[in-house]
């Protein structure tokens, strides 16, 4: 009877070792498959941060181009308009000279 005893023991001990190592294999597929989760969701986030510095990078440099455009713009018309300034002081002085040389001559 105590050898019945001694082979349930060692069955009933057997049965729980195989439990016990089907927990740990289901224990480390579940690892596994959150470990590749993560890193898919990594890699997608890599990848979005990426893409969206990219994005902001080529923003920058787009602003950027369009405001030195401005800008230069900016500057042609007021080099434009100080040289149509400038153009007119000139035929006033002109002007101013003639009607000088014209007085002068009448005295």
């Amino acid at each position: 009877m105590a050898e019945q005893y001694e082979e349930r023991f060692k069955q009933r001990e057997q049965e729980l070792e195989d439990r016990l190592d089907e927990k740990d294999k289901e224990i480390e597929e579940l690892i596994e498959e959150h470990k590749n989760k993560s890193e898919i969701s990594l890699n997608e986030l890599k990848k979005f941060y990426e893409d969206e510095k990219d994005r902001l990078e080529k923003r920058a440099v787009d602003e950027k181009a369009r405001y030195e455009k401005k800008l230069n713009q900016a500057i042609d018309d007021y080099e434009e308009r100080i040289t149509e300034m400038n153009n007119n002081h000139e035929d006033a002085f002109n002007g101013l000279e003639e009607e000088k040389a014209s007085m002068e001559g009448n005295l």
